[in-house]
């Protein structure tokens, strides 16, 4: 069951615009189904809650809008830019909350990875010093979209 909080955008004038949308989605493994012909659009500023009983899909409709799994049926539209943080709650205990945050965001958790590798050498040469370059060329591009 997926149910929406209010959120004080929805109080404002200004149009939302749908966010994430499913469309006929139908998802089954062997003979168990677990959602057949499924629509719903995810709005900026909402809330929303996604309950259910062990084994009803919860996890699945979950990758299903992450992009993580596809659909065997129907589409999801999801934004070109969008971060995901897992659901394991232990996966990440290594790592600060800001580097957590992130990982979201995988394009700019690699570059961020390339960067702290040629920093953490001793010494650096021509080609590392061009790898840093396009390092700081590719944080400078993710700063200004």
């Amino acid at each position: 069951m997926i149910a929406a909080f209010p959120a004080l955008s929805e109080y404002s004038a200004v149009p939302l615009t749908t966010m994430i949308s499913v469309s006929n989605v139908s998802m089954r493994f062997g003979a168990k189904i677990l959602f057949e012909d499924v629509s719903t659009a995810f709005t900026p500023g909402k809330r929303y809650g996604l309950t259910g009983p062990n084994g009803a899909g919860k996890s699945t409709f979950m990758k299903l809008l992450s992009g993580e799994l596809e659909p065997q049926k129907g589409t999801v539209v999801r934004p070109r830019k969008l971060s995901v943080l897992s659901q394991d709650q232990f996966a990440f205990d290594a790592y600060r909350v800001v580097d957590t945050v992130i990982m979201g965001n995988k394009r700019l958790w690699s570059a961020m990875e390339e960067r702290d590798s040629i920093y953490a050498k001793p010494e650096m040469s021509n080609e590392d010093g061009r790898a840093r370059g396009h390092c700081r060329r590719r944080r400078w591009i993710f700063r200004r979209k």
